[in-house]
């Protein structure tokens, strides 16, 4: 293993002899030119995210790579990644990515990373049905029925897109995290299965009825700020929302029912809510409930992973 990142490093020249090397850290450096590595074919990890790489061909021919960081440099160009078909973790997030039809033969794929490219197109993707983690946000992406088999993700990263369909979303039942933010949705209905999901971010859409969220008893975190919610019943019904749990509903119609009584008994429950009123008449209530909220964590746990695009 050689780790050097976070230096000042731009030639990379003196790397290219070290063709024992299996993994090879390179993070964060001003490195554009990586044809040295090309000999480098017993890597099996490479990371060179936060540079300034634009041509990847050379990685064509390093074959035993099973995982790969290219997120936060200028690639538009990744057909040379159709052949590096041991890749499990691949971070591509923060380029200029338009196509990405190079990985639909990147099957044993678990861990991917694609967020914060100019994508629309995601068709290619429903073959790779071993994905555990998967991150678009930040893409121009509309239609996501590709997804409907993707039955082993556990994490999924959708904010920032241009989604209002979510309806495929109902078999992926082992879905633990799914961020849903900043879209163009009104009907969640598809989500009333996923009982396993403990994180949901669903702020900044379009929802006015949250009832088929009253089942989801494993949720830990909820974002449903920036909507048109005014029913809170469906929160009291979800027997799971307890101690240690976060609501966040800030800048939401809340009916006088649920700012009076629903708000109150969550936080009887030990449930933080955080809240905020559009109406003058109930901000004087709202300002003197003590609230918090706490931040989701987007890092993935106990993983080494360094792409932090989603």
């Amino acid at each position: 293993m050689l780790g050097l990142d976070s230096n000042s490093i731009s030639d990379v020249s003196a790397l290219s002899g070290l063709t024992n090397l299996i993994l090879l850290d390179l993070g964060s450096n001003s490195i554009s030119d990586i044809s040295a590595l090309s000999g480098l074919t017993n890597l099996t990890g490479l990371y060179l995210q936060f540079n300034s790489i634009s041509d990847i061909s050379v990685l064509s021919g390093l074959t035993n790579l099973t995982r790969l960081h290219l997120l936060s440099n200028s690639i538009s160009d990744i057909s040379v990644l159709s052949g590096l078909t041991n890749l499990i973790a691949l971070g591509l997030s923060n380029n200029s990515i338009s196509d990405v039809s190079a990985l639909s033969g990147l099957t044993n794929l678990t861990w991917l990373r694609i967020s914060h490219n100019n994508i629309s197109d995601i068709s290619v993707l429903s073959g790779l049905t071993n994905l555990i983690a998967l991150g678009l946000g930040s893409t121009s992406i509309s239609d996501i029925s590709a997804l409907s088999g993707l039955i082993n993700l556990t994490e999924l990263y959708l904010a920032y897109t241009s989604i209002s369909d979510i309806s495929v979303l109902s078999g992926l039942t082992n879905l633990t995290r799914l961020d849903l933010r900043y879209n163009s949705i009104s009907d969640v209905s598809a989500l009333s299965g996923l009982t396993n999901l403990t994180w949901l971010g669903l702020g900044s859409n379009s929802i006015s009825d949250i009832s088929a969220l009253s089942g989801l008893i494993n949720l830990t975190w909820l974002e449903l700020l920036s909507n048109s919610i005014s029913d809170l019943s469906p929160l009291i019904a979800n027997a799971g929302l307890g101690s240690g749990d976060t609501v966040d509903i800030r800048n939401n119609p809340l009916s006088e029912t649920s700012i009076q009584t629903h708000i109150p008994t969550l936080q009887g429950r030990g449930v933080s809510v955080f809240f905020g009123a559009f109406k003058p008449a109930v901000e004087e209530i709202e300002r003197r409930r003590a609230v918090k909220f706490i931040a989701p964590a987007y890092i993935l746990k106990g993983q080494v992973h360094v792409d932090k695009g989603r």
